[in-house]
């Protein structure tokens, strides 16, 4: 994997952090937005079903 990273955009909240990216997920204030650094297709079926429910 890369090791990209990015900084909070204005109007997310910080959701989850990692021990090598500090931005892993984050919530849109006032949208319904969602978004993720990491690659969930890569993990595992309960990893996406738990992330679909936010």
């Amino acid at each position: 994997m890369h090791n990209d990273s990015i900084s909070l955009p204005p109007g997310f909240e910080l959701l989850a952090t990692s021990k090598t990216c500090h931005n892993q997920i984050m919530e849109h204030h006032s949208k319904t937005l969602y978004t993720c650094q990491f690659h969930p297709e890569f993990y595992n079926k309960k990893l996406i079903q738990n992330f679909l429910k936010l």
